[in-house]
C-alpha cells in the first residue's frame, strides 16, 4: 500500500504483513523456534545495539527524499509570462494616489503571508527530510541483519523452517530455499513465501511463514560485540532458585530490551503464577514476588534522574529548623 507524504513523497512499507508491529500476533510455533521477525530482530540487536531501535521492521520504502522532491517541484515547467506594462497618457493617467495605497497596502500583506508559507514549508521540509534519513538509516540496518541471517542459511550454518500460514507441522527448509538474490523482498513482507508442493491433484503452490531455531540462532549471533550474554545450563543450576525464576521467566517472556517491559504489576502475576512449580516447598512472599518482578525489569535512567533532582529540590525548598 502506497502512502503518500505531506510533501507529496511516495512510500510504501517494507514489511506488509499486517500486525508486524505487535510481536504477539506474529506467526507461531513451538517455543523452541522463532518466526523470522522475531529471528531479525534478534540478529539486528546483536549486531547493531541500541542502534537498533526495534522500529527496522516497520521501515519504509521511501525513494524520493523530501529535499529533491521539493527542489522538483520549484522547478519551472516554463517561462513565466513577461510583466505588463501601462503606459501612462493623457488618456491613460495611471491609477489614483489612493489606488496605488491600496495596491502597496495589498502587496505588503500579500509578501508577509508569501513569507509566512515559505518559512512554514521550510519547516515541513525539514521535519520530513530528517524522517526520511532516519527511516534510509532503518533500512540499511534491516538489510544487513536479513542478508547475514540468510547467508547463515544458505551455507547450513542455521536449520531453517516452514509452516503452512493456515497452521500444521513445521517442517525442515533446504539451505537452496534461500538462494534468492533479494531475501528481504523475498521472505520478510509476510514472513514467509509462495512453496510449490505436490499433492493429489498435482502441483500447487501455498503461503508459508519462515522459522528459526532459537538456541541455534542465540549461539550464532553470540560473536556480535552487542549480543546477548549466555547463561550456561551448569552456570545457572549454582544460582540460588530465586535468580534462577527471574532469569528463567525473563528470557521466557522477552524482556531483553527496555524496549520490550511489561509493568511491574503485570511482572509480578507471572511470578506469581510459576511460583508454584518452581518452588513448591517454598512459600510464596510477597517481599520476594516482588523483588523477582523488579529484578526482571530495566531501570528506567531517566525517571530515577528525575525523581532525585526532584528529592534534592525538595530538601532545598523545605524550610530550615
Amino acid at each position: 500500500m502506497n502512502l503518500t507524504t505531506g510533501l507529496g513523497t511516495q512510500k510504501r512499507p517494507l514489511i506488509s504483513h499486517p500486525d508486524i508491529a505487535n510481536p504477539a500476533k506474529w506467526p507461531k510455533a513451538d517455543s523452541g523456534r522463532c518466526c523470522i521477525f522475531e529471528a531479525v530482530n534478534i540478529v539486528g540487536g546483536a549486531m547493531f545495539g541500541d542502534a537498533w531501535d526495534q522500529r527496522e521492521l516497520t521501515a519504509s520504502h521511501w525513494p524520493l527524499s523530501p529535499i529533491d522532491a521539493a527542489k522538483n517541484a520549484n522547478r519551472p515547467t516554463r517561462a513565466p509570462p513577461p510583466p505588463s506594462r501601462s503606459i501612462v497618457s493623457p488618456h491613460n493617467p495611471g491609477p489614483s494616489t489612493n489606488e496605488a495605497e491600496a495596491k502597496s497596502s495589498d502587496a505588503h500583506v500579500l509578501a508577509f503571508a508569501l513569507h509566512k508559507e515559505i518559512v512554514e514549508r521550510a519547516r515541513q521540509i525539514e521535519s520530513e527530510q530528517a524522517l526520511w534519513e532516519a527511516n534510509k538509516r532503518a533500512t540499511e540496518r534491516l538489510a544487513r541483519a536479513v542478508e547475514w541471517l540468510a547467508q547463515q542459511c544458505r551455507d547450513g550454518v542455521l536449520k531453517s523452517h516452514w509452516r503452512l500460514a493456515s497452521g500444521g507441522l513445521v517442517l525442515q527448509m533446504l539451505p537452496s530455499d534461500w538462494n534468492v538474490d533479494d531475501p528481504l523482498a523475498s521472505f520478510l513482507p509476510e514472513g514467509g513465501y509462495e512453496r510449490w508442493e505436490r499433492g493429489t491433484a498435482g502441483l500447487f503452490k501455498s503461503k508459508v511463514y519462515i522459522f528459526l531455531e532459537r538456541d541455534e540462532l542465540t549461539k550464532a549471533v553470540s560473536t556480535f560485540a552487542h549480543a546477548p550474554v549466555l547463561v550456561r545450563e551448569q552456570d545457572l543450576a549454582m544460582l540460588s532458585p530465586l535468580l534462577r525464576l527471574a532469569i528463567k521467566l525473563a528470557l521466557k517472556n522477552g524482556y531483553t530490551s527496555p524496549e520490550r517491559q511489561q509493568t511491574e504489576d503485570v511482572r509480578k502475576a507471572e511470578v506469581r503464577a510459576a511460583w508454584a512449580a518452581a518452588m513448591p516447598d517454598v512459600p510464596d512472599s510477597g517481599n520476594n514476588v516482588e523483588a523477582i518482578a523488579r529484578v526482571m525489569g530495566f531501570p528506567n535512567t531517566k525517571a530515577i534522574r528525575q525523581g532525585q533532582l526532584g528529592q534534592k529540590a525538595r530538601k532545598r525548598a523545605a524550610p530550615k529548623k
